[in-house]
Formats: C-alpha cells, sequence, structure tokens
C-alpha cells in the first residue's frame, strides 16, 4: 500500500514504466487524488507530464491537463467518485497519446474520460498524490503492455477497444468462440445510443 499524505506531493513509483501502455489502481480518498504520468523520474522543471485530477473540486469533478495544476484538456463530471471509507478501482491507459480513464479493472470498459494528445509526451514514469483536502492510500492492481490489451475476453457485452481507429481503414483479428461473435464499427468510443455504427455477426 502507498500512503500520500494531504499535501499535494507526488510520490513517484520505483519502476519505470517504459514497456506499459496502461495500468490499474485503486485508491482510498475522500477527494483529490492525483496521478502524474512523467517523462522523468522526478519532479523536474523541464518534465512533460500529464495530470489526472480524481474527485478533484471536493469529489465532484475530474480532470486531465498537461501540467502540474495546467488547463483543464478534459473536463467531466464525476460526483461521489472517490470514497474515504472504500478503496475505488480505476484503470489509466496512455497507449499512442491517447490518454483515458475508466472505472474497475477492464481497460477500456466505462470509460469516463479521455484527452487526444496531438503532440504525444513520452510516459516512463508515474506518481501519485493526494491534495490538500485529503489524504489517501493506494494500492497498483497492475501493468499492461500493448499486447496485453491485445487480447480481450469478452461477455454478452460490447468491449470497446481503448484506441481510435481514425487512421486505420481495416484490422485482422483471430476469435475463439463457440458462436456468436460480434464486432461493431462505431462513430463514438461508447455504447452512445447516438452512435452511427456497423454490427458484424460471425457465426450466428
Amino acid at each position: 500500500l502507498i500512503p500520500t499524505a494531504n499535501d499535494y506531493s507526488y510520490r513517484f513509483l520505483p519502476d519505470s514504466v517504459d514497456n506499459f501502455v496502461a495500468m490499474v489502481i485503486q485508491v482510498k480518498a475522500a477527494s483529490d487524488a492525483y496521478v502524474l504520468l512523467s517523462s522523468k523520474p522526478a519532479e523536474e522543471r523541464l518534465s512533460k507530464v500529464y495530470e489526472i485530477v480524481l474527485g478533484g473540486w471536493r469529489n465532484s469533478k475530474s480532470a486531465i491537463r498537461k501540467a502540474k495544476q495546467g488547463s483543464n484538456l478534459a473536463y467531466v463530471d464525476s460526483v461521489g467518485v472517490l470514497s474515504k471509507d472504500e478503496f475505488r478501482l480505476f484503470w489509466v491507459c496512455w497507449a499512442h497519446g491517447r490518454i483515458s480513464v475508466g472505472k474497475g479493472d477492464a481497460v477500456g470498459q466505462q470509460e469516463f474520460m479521455i484527452y487526444e494528445d496531438p503532440t504525444a509526451t513520452s510516459v516512463r514514469h508515474v506518481a501519485l498524490s493526494t491534495g490538500r483536502e485529503s489524504s489517501g492510500l493506494w494500492q497498483m492492481r497492475g501493468f499492461k503492455t500493448l499486447e496485453d490489451l491485445a487480447m480481450i475476453s469478452t461477455d454478452d457485452s460490447f468491449r470497446f477497444l481503448p484506441d481510435s481507429l481514425e487512421n486505420f481503414a481495416a484490422m485482422i483479428l483471430q476469435v475463439k468462440t463457440a458462436t456468436d461473435a460480434r464486432i461493431l464499427l462505431s462513430s463514438k468510443p461508447s455504447d452512445d445510443k447516438t452512435a452511427q455504427l456497423y454490427e458484424i455477426v460471425l457465426g450466428g
């Protein structure tokens, strides 16, 4: 377990995340939990970073920034997303300059915040913090490579891939199932009723 004080000071994880593109964490805090994705292993003035705010503004909003206390590049309502009494589980993905955050431990699912960076920053280190209104307790639940994200298990609901396909016109995949494999080609990154889509059924 990793404790963080109510002083907005970052604790860097000891190991580099060079070979990874996502992580699963859980945190217990009343509000203001921060995740820093950094190009360097310490708080250096020239470090390029993404700052993710979970349950900021008294546990009412969450945000993604490209500097500590920088402008909010993504800013969403997230009332009650944190709890001081129980751990809450989140995933964070930074593949190909697409910074995305979701609830739970299935990367790509229950996504609630995204920032697409046209000039992506290299993510090599991770740090954790809590703000001045709350201390926190964190636990790392695992890191994911691109290969890990490419192996996807499904049940009876669609799982959206974490990366956009805007620059592609085709894909190759393999599947193992008894029946009813389905592929959804969608205009939006979640199961949105307003999305335009094609549904492909294999072995129905």
